[in-house]
């Protein structure tokens, strides 16, 4: 079982081509992006020894396969529904940055990939390189070659990935399943997506943050500060800096359960900031509602929505109530 688990690691994961072994592709049921995704990360789980945790960001296995990063996190997910404990993963820091950890089981991962039933037969169609680090011709018609049309020794692995035949959009089906938990703008006026895993990794690493609070904070200070909106790549260290600097604060309590005090001048400035912010919030949440209208999206989907506008205006109100009570003070 080991050794064939070694095969298949070999198959994983090129870099002159985007290669995907076939089995990987009829276990993700016809999904090419699935289907590399999978292989990549087994490629990277031979890098340490068995049953050691590896890292990978998204970015980079995007950068790898051609893909967005929005195509990988939800390729992982839907790799870990399929896999089940398959794929173990955790967020830990690698060169300070919080970034996934993979761990993969090897002789789980084959007893599904080759059923005992099939495996004698899977096992005479596995590529295997010759001598010169070629797969030969008797082979070649059981191997999905996505890249340059030559598939070359395993072991060469130090040549960028440029393979363009991978679909860089995601399907509707795969948007309307990937509905963000949150959106920050940036300097191009793009949006940042964060789902629902990563504000709670972001949590479990900021556990003395309201970390929903500060992201609805986020929202509202690039809102007012649109020349100094953040780049895709540097918007991440502006996510960590901003956790960061309230972890330090100890903001442990959400604002809304601290016991009401005599107002100090400033209060009510800071009161007006939180109802612009939570406006903000709705005004974005709206307008994820039209789209997941106009796509087509699931009635669960859409309730969720309605369901988060309403819960931001019950806050909204509440602030407006509490204003109100301090400007008669």
């Amino acid at each position: 079982m080991a050794r064939l688990f070694d095969v298949v690691r070999e198959l994983s994961g090129q870099a002159a081509a985007i290669s995907i072994p076939r089995p990987y592709i009829k276990f993700c049921e016809g999904n090419h992006t699935h289907a590399a995704v999978l292989s990549q990360l087994v490629f990277w789980s031979s890098t340490k020894a068995d049953g050691e945790w590896f890292y990978k960001s998204n970015d980079e296995l995007g950068t790898e396969l051609c893909l967005t990063t929005d195509q990988v996190r939800y390729a992982v997910r839907q790799l870990k529904k399929r896999l089940g404990d398959v794929i173990q993963s955790r967020v830990k820091k690698a060169n300070g940055v919080p970034t996934t950890h993979y761990q993969i089981n090897g002789d789980r991962l084959v007893e599904l990939l080759f059923p005992a039933t099939e495996q004698d037969s899977q096992m005479d169609s596995v590529i295997l390189p010759d001598g010169n680090g070629n797969i030969t011709e008797s082979n070649r018609e059981d191997y999905q070659n996505h890249g340059s049309g030559n598939i070359t020794d395993s072991s060469n692995r130090s040549k960028p990935y440029t393979n363009k035949q991978i679909p860089n959009a995601p399907s509707k089906l795969d948007a309307d399943e990937r509905q963000p938990v949150f959106q920050l703008v940036l300097n191009d006026k793009s949006l940042f997506p964060l789902y629902a895993e990563d504000v709670q990794a972001l949590a479990g690493l900021y556990p003395a943050v309201d970390v929903h609070q500060q992201f609805r904070n986020m929202i509202g200070w690039l809102a007012a500060n649109p020349r100094r909106r953040k780049t895709k790549s540097g918007i991440e260290r502006f996510i960590n800096s901003w956790l960061a600097k309230e972890q330090d604060r100890g903001y442990a309590v959400p604002a809304a359960a601290q016991p009401a005090s005599k107002p100090k001048p400033d209060q009510r400035t800071q009161l007006k900031n939180k109802i612009r912010d939570l406006e903000l919030e709705i005004n974005n949440e709206n307008q994820a509602l039209l789209r997941a209208i106009d796509w087509g999206a699931t009635q669960d989907s859409i309730d969720s929505s309605k369901r988060r506008i309403a819960e931001m205006s019950r806050q909204r109100q509440q602030l407006l109530d509490e204003l109100g009570g301090r400007n008669g003070q």
